[in-house]
This record gives C-alpha cells, structure tokens and sequence, in this order.
C-alpha cells in the first residue's frame, strides 16, 4: 500500500476463481466502510511495487516487464507506460519527481531511482548489488532498504558517491523477511 491526499492505493489478490484476481484500487480514508474502490485489473500478476504521486498509481507490471502509471480516479484506466525492460522490480517511493526502487539485474537486487519528470526517464543505479534487497522508504536524505532475514541497508543521498551502509541484524532475530518499510520520525517501521 501507500498514501497520497486522503487515498490509500493497494495492490490486491483474492484467490477466487480459476486463476485468482488481481487488482490495483483505492480506499478512501475519508470513507473507508467503501472498501476497496476504482478497481484496475494490473495484469496476471501484480506486485506491491507501487507508489503514488498527484493522484496517479505507479506500478510494476511483470507481464510488460515496465514501470506503468495509471489514474485510477478519472475512469480513464488506460496504462501509460514509463520505463520499460525491467527484470523485477521489488518496490517503488516517491521523493518529489525521483521515483527510487529495487530492482534485480544479474542475480543481485539493486537501488535505483529515475528522475519522472523527464519525458524519457532512465533508471540510474545508485547502490552495489546485494542479494537480499527489498523495500524500500525515504525520509529526509536517507534511503532506507530492508533486507531478506532481517537486516537494514541505508544509503546516504547526500554524498553523490550513495556511501551504503548494511546491517544484518537490524530487525529481531525471530524476524525473517521484512516486506513492507515505513520511516517516520526517525522510526522504521516494518511488516
């Protein structure tokens, strides 16, 4: 999930049916007894690779193997393909137009970011690679990474040398795999 102007966008899969249903929506935090609304199909598989910025929803699709944004509160819910090409994609944030991510390449998961507000924006590789990366936040200069088996990797945005900072132990050591991050205040925040 992630927030934007009273919105919670989610990416969903509920296993009825022959081949499950996935789908990107949004909850109204205003009305949330609505539920989930403004469905889009994203594909046969969906990701939680998602992010959201003047009301649009960034997405990773596997099957175009791209980064896609979609409106999903206008009605018009035709993709628009961004960044294309893309092996995985493990999750997506905003920090004004530069949307960072990991992503894998040659068997290692890497932090990247690419400028949105370039009519053609480039993904630019801003960490070594690491076999566990995963998601991701940001707050002031610090770009914060979970990894697999509980371990935090911090890169210092700041220094245009990205100095990476891993620590293997971050989390508890009963705790295995962090799939969602959230820094606030200082506190990570983790599920």
């Amino acid at each position: 999930f992630t927030e934007g102007d009273n919105t919670l966008y989610v990416s969903s899969v509920s296993l009825s049916g022959p081949n499950g249903d996935y789908f990107y929506g949004t909850i109204d935090l205003e009305n949330p007894s609505a539920g989930i609304v403004n469905k889009y199909q994203g594909g046969s598989e969906i990701t939680t690779a998602i992010a959201a910025k003047d009301g649009e929803l960034y997405y990773y699709d596997f099957d175009a193997e791209a980064i896609r944004k979609v409106n999903l509160t206008s009605g018009e819910q035709e993709p628009e393909t961004l960044i294309e090409n893309l092996n995985t994609v493990w999750d997506l944030v905003f920090d004004g137009d530069m949307l960072y991510m990991t992503i894998s390449e040659n068997n290692l998961i890497f932090a990247a970011r690419a400028d949105m507000s370039n009519e053609n924006p480039e993904i630019e590789l801003i960490s070594e690679g690491h076999p566990s990366f995963d998601a991701i936040d940001i707050e002031g200069n610090t770009l914060y990474i979970s990894t697999f088996f509980g371990g935090l990797a911090t890169i210092d945005l700041s220094d245009n040398s990205y100095p990476l900072t891993i620590t293997d132990d971050y989390f508890s050591d009963d705790f295995l795999v962090a799939i969602s991050i959230k820094v606030a205040d200082g506190y990570v925040y983790y599920t």
